[in-house]
């Protein structure tokens, strides 16, 4: 009876001990197990994750960016074909015009007269104070008009998704040719333009309409 009571008070003694040595884990753990070393693992991974992503949501990259006046491709033909409506309706409207305020009797000289007087008085001013006006704000108009050439190493797939610096911008030799490519760019930019115009005015004008009794 005497040595099992001795074995019983050496056993505790020796588990006091034990416990005294051994202090709690610093990760607040009261039993450092598998199970409270994978919870710190994943509180570790949580802290580097949102370590990496911090710094991405700062913005997009910016990249150096040396400006070139674009060539549109077989002499400018396609934004010819992209800005006709909106030349030959105004075309249409300026030639009624003319005839109506024109003194000259005849019809023919009347036709030519103001197809004259509209290429030179609104297609070539408007078309080329258009291209103009946006090529001179490439960053407000997404570099339309230019061919953008990085100064920085970029990949293909990151061209469209960084932001550019336009440092330096060159334009082409101003001739005959490149003035008709100026206008033809300038008037798409006038009839993208009156596109996105005219669609916001509609909505007032809608309502106002059906206000009115419109369509009832």
């Amino acid at each position: 009876m005497v040595g099992y009571v001795w074995t019983v008070r050496a056993c505790g003694q020796a588990a006091a001990k034990d416990t005294t040595q051994a202090p709690f884990p610093k990760s607040g753990c009261l039993f450092a197990g598998p199970e409270c070393s994978s919870k710190e693992a994943e509180g570790k991974a949580a802290q580097a994750m949102t370590s990496d992503v911090g710094p991405k949501r700062k913005g997009r990259r910016r990249v150096k960016a040396h400006l070139v006046e674009a060539t549109p491709p077989a002499g400018g033909w396609g934004h010819w074909l992209l800005s006709a409506p909106a030349i030959c309706f105004l075309g249409w409207l300026w030639l009624d015009l003319f005839g109506v305020l024109s003194p000259i009797q005849s019809r023919p000289l009347d036709l030519l007269l103001g197809a004259l007087a509209y290429v030179f008085l609104v297609l070539l001013p408007f078309g080329y104070g258009a291209h103009r006006l946006v090529t001179s704000f490439p960053g407000l108009f997404q570099q339309a008009g230019w061919t953008v050439q990085p100064l920085e190493p970029l990949k293909p797939q990151d061209q469209y998704t960084v932001k550019y610096l336009c440092l330096t911008r060159e334009r082409a030799v101003t001739d005959g040719k490149r003035v008709l490519l100026r206008v033809a760019q300038g008037w798409v930019y006038l009839e993208i333009g009156a596109i996105l115009i005219s669609a916001v005015a509609m909505v007032p004008l809608f309502f106002s309409a059906v206000e009115f009794g419109f369509g009832r």
